[in-house]
């Protein structure tokens, strides 16, 4: 089903970087400025309602716009664990490492990925259909989304296959029949 352009993407807690790729062109889609609210967060004035400036008055209503994009792509659920942030980057930032983590966990994740590729080799008894007819583990998958990862995923990729007697390059002697 289509989604219309007035509605903000769904999020119920699945496929956070998909979501996240989509809201973040939504919300510039609306006014650009309010994409900044949400990363860099708004400012709050220090001083009385009745002593804002008219730039602080516009700050305030970027951030309440942000908000209130962001509390409309949620389902109950979420909305329940952010309902308490005063600010669109405090709700940012919190589906960040709620849905993310943290850069230590991340770069765990990246390791572990890594190194689940890193010994990834075709066992005696399987062929390459056997081997490649299974899907990747769903970390596997995730991993592959990050376009900076695949070259080092993909660095050393010929050293983890079995030749099973074919030898790149000239045959140093005729195979023996």
């Amino acid at each position: 089903m289509a989604q219309s352009i007035d509605k903000p993407p769904f999020f119920d807690g699945t496929h956070y970087a998909h979501w996240k790729t989509k809201m973040k062109f939504f919300i510039k889609s609306r006014d650009y400025k309010l994409y900044d609210i949400v990363e860099d967060g708004s400012f709050v004035p220090q001083r009385s309602k009745a002593e804002w400036s008219a730039d602080d008055c516009k700050k305030m209503e970027l951030n309440c716009k942000a908000l209130h994009i962001l509390f409309c792509a949620f389902g109950p659920s979420i909305y329940e664990k952010m309902s308490s942030c005063e600010s669109a980057k405090e709700v940012w930032d919190k589906l960040e490492l709620t849905y993310e983590g943290t850069d230590e966990v991340k770069e765990t994740k990246i390791v572990l990925l890594t190194l689940e590729y890193e010994n990834f080799k075709m066992d005696p008894e399987e062929n390459i259909e056997k081997m490649f007819g299974s899907p990747p583990s769903p970390m596997v998958s995730k991993a592959m989304e990050k376009p900076s990862r695949k070259k080092s995923l993909f660095k050393s990729s010929s050293t983890h296959f079995p030749s099973h007697g074919t030898q790149r390059g000239p045959p140093s002697s005729k195979p023996k029949i």
